[in-house]
């Protein structure tokens, strides 16, 4: 074996800091070590693999960009938003294209590239993608076996071969990486050696203080930028206490949760996971013993799915007698809410003669935070989980049913995934039966947990923004980290949150001059981000990695420049102006006709 051979494997699966021997190595390998050992024992492989696909990331269809890009909600693009990380871009972009597959067009730009090279390089690429998918040719007992075995019988103005083509090879992953390294990675992942930087605390900043903002919930107020500060109104003349309620919004919404949910359903996920979903749905029901009248998919699982398709499955299941049609956003459109009726017409729910509480509703996850429909005093709705699932979110899902409490009820349900981190948290390896307040336990579990890791990046752009604030511009230049060594040659150990914000401040300090450049008010700010990160994050420890940062850039495909072109006019004199003769106009004789 490599006289190095044990000391690459030591650098590719240890967090210990990498062996300087392996600076021995030539420029190539040393990069392709470096780049395993970030995604193995750098965690970034294990990261990209944890989001979910249309909910976390995913490429924008249509959209300028082909690479992954973050998501807000599901099938809800940040199309100006792009991952910091370049490893994690490219990891996201991949699984984003094994997840989507290639559409029509992008496999006959592929074909043209490989029909390009040369034969011998064709024979090597095709050969590969035709033995990947092969089989499934046999298996659906294909001519394309024998019409499509060799690279010289591909015609790409030949557009039925192009479908059958299209057909076995879209999903293929030889595929995938060709089309990826030929057309995607060389024009989208261009590298910038410099970052202009801004951040929220800079758009919070004004003279006048006036900072004004509204949020149902308040979870991650302490990540907010410390010149939002949440409202607490005077209780002094608060004759009716309507105030003095308002502050027990949180204990009441969890009060509510626990005393209103009927059930807490677990349930298998199969490949379909629409399918798993209709199952639950029906056995709830069976279960229950009462009708379910919505879902709220707060646990995304109908994320990347067709809502109009999934719409006409669950209506046929809904007893004509109770359920008129079904509720759902159509995003593709209508851009609206829509009832699709037992007929098949699909109408805005604004002028269907099918009034909301007769329709069976769907929450999809972008709506399950501001929505407001009226459904049946007694409803009853089917409220999906998810993995890290928060308290936030899961107040604003459960506060669609705008009379929870009274006589509307909540049915819970998540898949293996989410009762085996419930399991993890409770201790219990082997529980089959959970309560609502074992789930808002592991929800807020996780709310302290999404706290403490966005606390890191909160006091790294606090302290970047108090560094900056009034001095030169070119300051708010920083350098990008390009290198892989500079990535992943140190140790991956853990550290606590406090040291992590404190070599922060040591950096921009270093930087711009030390804290005695900055005013009184800027220190002061420095001063409630070091009490605040020691207040809450002394005891939790952080692998610093960098792989969740996200950043706007503005691309130069996305750029409308309009240029302005100086062209010198020849000069013109005005004619004289000669006023009209009116009088005689109005004494002009007319014919009379008769």
């Amino acid at each position: 074996g490599h006289s190095l051979a044990n000391d690459i494997l030591k650098a590719i699966t240890e967090k210990s800091e990498c062996p300087s021997s392996i600076q021995s190595l030539p420029e190539s390998y040393q990069h392709d070590v470096l780049a395993l050992r970030g995604f193995l024992s750098g965690g970034v492989l294990r990261h990209c693999l944890l989001k979910r696909h249309r909910v976390s990331y995913g490429v924008a269809r249509p959209g300028k960009k082909r690479v992954a890009i973050p998501f807000r909600f599901a099938d809800t693009p940040a199309e100006r938003s792009e991952f910091a990380h370049p490893d994690c871009a490219l990891a996201l972009t991949v699984l984003a294209h094994y997840y989507d597959g290639l559409t029509f067009n992008e496999v006959r730009q592929t074909l043209k590239v490989l029909l390009s090279l040369g034969e011998n390089a064709q024979h090597q690429f095709y050969n590969k993608w035709f033995q990947l998918s092969k089989k499934q040719m046999e298996i659906e007992n294909s001519d394309c076996v024998e019409t499509l075995n060799r690279v010289e019988k591909i015609d790409v103005s030949n557009e039925i071969q192009m479908r059958k083509v299209w057909h076995f090879y879209h999903r293929n992953m030889f595929v995938i990486n060709f089309y990826l390294n030929s057309h995607v990675f060389p024009a989208e992942m261009e590298q910038f050696g410099q970052r202009l930087t801004a951040t929220s605390w800079n758009l919070a900043h004004n003279p006048s203080g006036n900072i004004i903002g509204f949020s149902g919930t308040n979870d991650n107020h302490h990540l907010l930028p410390l010149q939002v500060n949440q409202f607490f109104p005077s209780t002094e003349h608060d004759s009716d206490s309507t105030i003095r309620d308002l502050f027990a919004t949180n204990g009441y919404m969890l009060d509510m949760i626990i005393e209103n949910t009927v059930k807490v359903v677990s349930f298998r996920y199969e490949s379909d996971h629409l399918k798993s979903l209709i199952c639950a749905l029906k056995q709830s029901s069976a279960d229950l013993s009462t009708q379910i009248h919505a879902i709220i998919d707060c646990g995304a699982i109908l994320a990347g799915s067709d809502l109009k398709n999934f719409s006409h499955v669950v209506l046929q299941l809904l007893p004509r007698d109770r359920f008129e049609g079904i509720l759902f956003y159509d995003g593709v459109t209508h851009h609206d809410w829509v009832v699709l009726e037992r007929s098949g017409r699909c109408l805005p729910k604004d002028i269907s003669p099918v009034n909301e509480k007769d329709s069976f509703a769907i929450f999809d996850e972008p709506r399950c935070r501001g929505s407001d429909l009226k459904l049946c005093t007694e409803a009853v709705a089917l409220l999906t989980l998810a993995p890290n699932l928060c308290k936030d979110k899961l107040m604003q899902a459960a506060g669609r049913l705008r009379k929870l409490g009274q006589r509307q009820k909540l049915v819970l349900i998540g898949g293996n995934d989410v009762f085996s981190k419930l399991r993890d948290v409770l201790n219990t390896p082997k529980a089959s039966h959970f309560t609502p307040e074992n789930i808002l336990t592991w929800v807020m579990k996780n709310t302290v947990e999404s706290n403490v890791v966005g606390l890191s990046n909160w006091a790294d752009q606090g302290i970047f923004y108090a560094s900056t604030h009034k001095k030169k511009p070119s300051l708010c230049i920083t350098d990008e980290t390009l290198e892989l060594g500079d990535f992943y040659g140190k140790s991956f150990e853990k550290v606590t949150i406090t040291d992590i914000v404190d070599s922060s401040l040591d950096f921009h300090m270093n930087r711009t001059g030390g804290l005695e450049e900055l005013n009184d008010d800027m220190n002061a700010i420095v001063g409630k981000i070091r009490e605040r990160v020691r207040a809450y994050g002394k005891d939790f420890y952080l692998l610093a990695t960098g792989c969740d940062e996200e950043c706007e850039r503005e691309m130069e495909l996305e750029i409308e420049r309009e240029e302005e072109c100086e062209v010198e006019m020849p000069s013109m004199k005005p004619s004289n102006e000669k006023r009209w003769n009116f009088i005689s106009l109005c004494s002009c004789p007319f014919a009379c006709i008769h």
